[in-house]
């Protein structure tokens, strides 16, 4: 019996396979990931300081934005019941707080016997290009009898 309470991750994927997902991170969300990892830098939390510095507004922490590549591997691609076991990010310009973006997921590779899959993604704001890079994820299928 499956006891998983979301559909597990489809068992097939093919090179090429994409998802797109969009985002906005808010001040709220900012000041959350603040006081969950201690990181008050202030560039991320305060415009005026963050104007000082040549930006035209609070800057969006990485780890958020690696926290939306998080999302849209667990819940789009693959999906539930993968572990996620890599990731390579490249931040390629700033993405403001409050500024919407894209996150689009693509299959690179899959190697069913195994259960990896290979994905590539970038994060844009318009044409802007933000982030991109390389994750990988292993499907885990669920064991019959498991509570």
């Amino acid at each position: 019996m499956n006891t998983l309470s979301k559909s597990a991750a489809p068992t097939r994927f093919e090179p090429g396979q994409t998802v797109r997902c969009l985002f906005t991170v808010t001040m709220a969300q900012q000041r959350d990931y603040a006081r969950l990892t201690g990181d008050a830098n202030p560039v991320h939390l305060d415009g005026a300081f963050a104007r000082e510095l040549g930006f035209a507004g609070p800057l969006v922490f990485g780890g958020l934005l690696a926290a939306q590549v998080g999302r849209g591997i667990g819940m789009d691609l693959p999906g539930a019941g993968c572990v996620w076991s890599q990731l390579v990010i490249r931040f390629s310009r700033p993405l403001l707080v409050d500024q919407p973006a894209e996150l689009t997921l693509t299959v690179d590779h899959f190697s069913p016997g195994m259960g990896v899959l290979s994905l590539r993604f970038t994060i844009r704001s318009g044409e802007v290009g933000v982030a991109s890079g390389t994750a990988m994820a292993t499907l885990r299928a669920p064991q019959e009898g498991s509570a």
